[in-house]
């Protein structure tokens, strides 16, 4: 999937949504059912509008990366969607030895996301859940 999207070009969002969901199903593999997803985005979106690639894919994995995954304390993944915007939240459970990284992931997509639509992603933490919030683009082609 990654030599076929440049990073900088947006990709329907039901191809980043599968690209996602494969994934997070090849994470379970690993992490049987101490990790978690959830998808609540109505399936007639997903050709309407575009994302850039591979942007909800690498807010899956920063979670992943980030945060305890145990039986007894799962990792919960959601992705949803909402008046056009789409939204990847996990519950916060950081990890206590967790370096804290270098944020480039995030910066990256804001940048990215700044280039192609103008508009900023929203970044929210709170005392239980992190989020992120990405309007959706109107879907032209897969190479803007």
């Amino acid at each position: 999937a990654s030599l076929s999207s440049h990073t900088l070009n947006t990709i329907p969002l039901g191809d980043e949504l599968r690209l996602t969901i494969n994934y997070l199903e090849m994470q379970k593999i690993r992490c049987g059912n101490a990790l978690r997803f959830i998808i609540r985005v109505p399936e007639e979106v997903w050709t309407s509008y575009s994302l850039p690639a591979f942007s909800l894919q690498m807010l899956a994995e920063n979670a992943i990366k980030h945060n305890i995954l145990t039986l007894y304390r799962p990792l919960i993944i959601t992705v949803t969607w909402q008046d056009g915007v789409i939204t990847v939240s996990n519950n916060l459970q950081k990890k206590e030895t967790d370096t804290q990284g270098t944020g480039v992931g995030l910066v990256n997509l804001q940048e990215r996301y700044r280039i192609l639509s103008g508009n900023n992603i929203i970044i929210e933490e709170k005392e239980d859940t992190f989020s992120v919030s990405i309007k959706a683009l109107e879907y032209a082609s897969s190479d803007h």
